[in-house]
């Protein structure tokens, strides 16, 4: 007999107590499908994830990939004192060459695009000289970050479209360093293998993505353990039951592989940001499993234990349900961001809540009832010290409440100025978008990105697609307006490069010996044009800069070192205003 009024709850959880061992077949039937769905799921840090599908960038990049192909961009710079002695000019050959070999990558650089014009090279010392003189003898090579006073770089274009690939191509790209140099070794003198290079540096996006992916993982690794053992910490302290600990571990891991499994059957993939989406899940399934049980451990001597688990759970339903549910739409809310990750964790996080609750308000009791976990009556549940302090606590906040509810005051006002500033005194906080920030500092990736930046290279592509009618892009004053855009384009001090169908071009006329300029007379510029539609099956990077057999889009790749939103308004303001012009 009940010793309070019974009403629908009551009988909604009476009958779930009655059926618990359905209530937990039912749950092992799909745990089965969330853990194979969970395992589907990948981890990928790539642009593509960043943008939800409809927003018009997205939908413009995706147009562009398919007109001039897709690709992540890596430079491997190699530096020494002199990147033109042959030893030095020999190791680079040899490695582009193994490079050009991976699947998947194309290889560009001065010595390919010398041996191209060469039909050959081998490096002996007559050929080194000429590669010099073929390689100073004009800015071009310069201009698009190709050599310097001390170093030679070689870019790599990579097919990938997946994490897999990128993974795989990666590999690849480290087992050719390898043969090429020896094997890595660890330790001071790890440098000693690649003389005669004084270093060779692994720069781009893809590594950045990489590294994101594996450090994301491996923090995975570390964070679940942890929270088991803070589980494990919280169920010996408060309850002191190792039956209490299956209960909530059990709920637990199904509220994860239930929230993961949804993820993998949509096609989602975490990044960076949605990775956080089973650790939100689970805390806020643990915070609840707490408040359930903490009310169902204090049984009064004259209640019944069956009857004391119903009258918890009637207890705690509209409170933990108003907790889950405010927190589910406020994650839920997300999903109006136009930021990829964002949107989908907010979704993900708003799904796998609503699992929660259905679990914390049947699975968990069932197995509280299958358990036999203890209440007070049977087990003392908590430490002396634990119930000192929540008897305590209220009274010692109350008692100081002039000085609590200030300090906590200053500190909101603390927070606001450190977020928003104060004009003239102190900046604000500053949205971070240039993901090498990401990596740590010490790592290699991220010292050699910045000892690229300071060499002048710059990291930041911007793609100018220019459509035109067919056949636009083999007339005369078409390339010639080009020029003079690109030439407009480079001119300015904030632009670091800018690569175009003139640079391909004007790199084939210094190839047969007739300048490294489009001519100034009409009927020489009209030749190369007339030759255009013949060179674009030919040659791979004319393909990049030219739609192969309309010749009615190009595009001028513009590399800057602008990393964050106010940069590109003003880098967008200088192109259209070069355009204009």
């Amino acid at each position: 007999m009940s010793q309070f009024e019974p009403n629908f709850l009551f009988t909604l959880f009476r009958f779930i107590i009655s059926k618990r061992w359905w209530v937990v077949g039912i749950f092992a039937l799909l745990l089965g499908p969330s853990i194979y769905y969970a395992l589907k799921v990948q981890q990928d840090n790539s642009i593509d994830r960043l943008i939800v599908e409809s927003d018009p960038d997205y939908i413009a990049n995706r147009a562009f990939g398919k007109v001039f192909g897709v690709g992540e961009y890596v430079v491997l710079l190699a530096e020494a004192p002199d990147p033109f002695d042959p030893q030095v000019v020999r190791k680079i050959n040899q490695l582009e060459q193994g490079l050009a070999a991976v699947p998947r990558v194309t290889t560009n650089s001065v010595i390919g695009v010398f041996r191209r014009a060469r039909a050959g090279f081998d490096g002996t010392p007559e050929e080194v000289a000429a590669l010099r003189r073929f390689a100073t003898g004009t800015d071009l090579f310069r201009k698009q970050g190709l050599l310097g006073d001390h170093f030679l770089a070689v870019p790599l274009v990579l097919n990938i479209h997946t994490t897999f690939d990128r993974q795989e191509v990666l590999a690849a790209i480290e087992q050719t360093i390898d043969r090429v140099f020896g094997p890595a070794i660890d330790g001071p003198g790890k440098d000693a293998r690649l003389a005669p290079l004084s270093a060779l540096r692994r720069i781009g996006q893809p590594y950045v993505n990489a590294y994101l992916d594996h450090d994301t993982r491996a923090a995975g690794l570390r964070y679940f353990p942890l929270f088991g053992l803070f589980v494990l910490v919280v169920n010996i302290a408060l309850y002191r039951s190792f039956r209490a600990l299956l209960a909530f571990l059990i709920p637990l891991g199904t509220s994860a592989a239930m929230t993961v499994g949804y993820v993998g059957l949509t096609g989602g993939m975490f990044t960076i940001v949605s990775s956080l989406v089973p650790m939100t899940v689970l805390i806020v399934c643990t915070a609840n499993l707490v408040y359930l049980h903490s009310r169902f451990v204090e049984r009064p001597p004259e209640r019944s234990v069956d009857d004391h688990q119903i009258f918890a759970l009637v207890n705690k339903f509209v409170a933990c349900s108003a907790s889950v549910f405010a927190t589910a739409v406020g994650f839920g809310a997300l999903a109006v961001s136009k930021i990829r990750p964002i949107r989908e964790m907010g979704i993900w996080v708003g799904v796998g809540l609503v699992f929660t609750w259905f679990l914390c308000f049947t699975l968990f009791p069932a197995l509280q009832k299958i358990l036999r976990t203890p209440t007070q009556g049977e087990r003392k549940v908590a430490g002396a010290w634990f119930l000192f302090v929540i008897d305590k606590l209220p009274a010692f906040s109350y008692r100081f409440r002039w000085l609590l509810v200030p300090g906590a005051l200053l500190f909101c006002g603390v927070g606001a100025v450190t977020l928003f500033g104060i004009p003239h005194l102190v900046s604000g906080m500053k949205l971070e978008t240039n993901a090498i920030e990401y990596v740590a500092h010490d790592t290699e990736l991220y010292q050699d990105t910045k000892r690229f930046e300071s060499m002048g290279g710059g990291l930041s592509v911007t793609e100018v697609w220019l459509k035109g009618r067919q056949g636009s892009f083999s007339e005369p004053k078409v390339i010639r307006g080009l020029s003079h855009f690109q030439a407009a384009l480079e001119a300015e001090p904030t632009l670091r490069a800018v690569v175009g169908l003139p640079t391909i071009l004007g790199t084939l006329r210094y190839i047969a010996g007739k300048g490294d300029r489009l001519p100034d007379d009409e009927e020489a510029l009209e030749k190369i044009t007339d030759n255009l539609e013949s060179l674009v099956p030919q040659e791979a990077m004319l393909q990049r800069f030219v739609d192969v057999g309309n010749l009615s889009q190009t595009h001028l790749t513009v590399i800057t070192k602008t990393v964050d939103y106010q940069g590109f308004l003003a880098l967008r303001g200088v192109i259209e205003a070069r355009w204009k012009d």
